[in-house]
């Protein structure tokens, strides 16, 4: 389906990881997030959640137009002890009530610094946010709050890859 766009590919993938949701399930992704294509968004501080808000609601709306899609929202961890991260996601898990957000939010557990570097991130003041696919290839990527033009460009990508006008 979509090896039709290679052109679209970016020639660097998006690493592979490890990580639990909210939930306790594993995940290894790219190749095991739920849809056959993801909006990935990685964040890099607390305070960034906020930005997240706007995002995840474009992300609902765009999942019922584009079969397949779906999202996953990975705060980047540091590494700290077990009892820290026991009230990381305590926290986390009081921000997000609902189920599905709870599934959708994936504690990545991995090198920080190597994992960024190897998405040529130069800013984690913002999040960062990416459409791969299950084997990470990056087909668009944005950085900072949901805006009319980053949701038209992710649009226009979508558009391209699921065929429609």
């Amino acid at each position: 389906m979509m090896d039709k766009y290679a052109n679209f590919y970016k020639t660097i993938l998006f690493p592979a990881s490890k990580g639990k949701d909210l939930t306790q399930v594993k995940y290894v992704f790219p190749g095991g997030l739920h849809g056959k294509i993801n909006i990935v968004v990685l964040a890099f501080t607390r305070k960034q959640q906020k930005s997240l808000k706007g995002w995840i609601t474009h992300f609902k709306k765009l999942r019922k137009t584009y079969k397949g899609l779906d999202y996953g929202l990975l705060p980047m961890m540091a590494s700290v002890p077990g009892f820290v991260m026991y009230f990381i996601v305590r926290g986390m898990r009081k921000m997000y009530k609902n189920l599905n957000d709870r599934q959708r939010m994936i504690l990545v557990y991995t090198k920080k610094t190597v994992f960024i570097k190897s998405l040529n991130i130069f800013d984690t003041n913002r999040i960062n946010v990416f459409l791969i696919d299950k084997k990470g290839r990056i087909f668009w990527r944005t950085r900072g709050k949901i805006s009319p033009s980053s949701k038209k460009s992710l649009q226009l990508v979508l558009d391209k890859i699921y065929h429609k006008p």
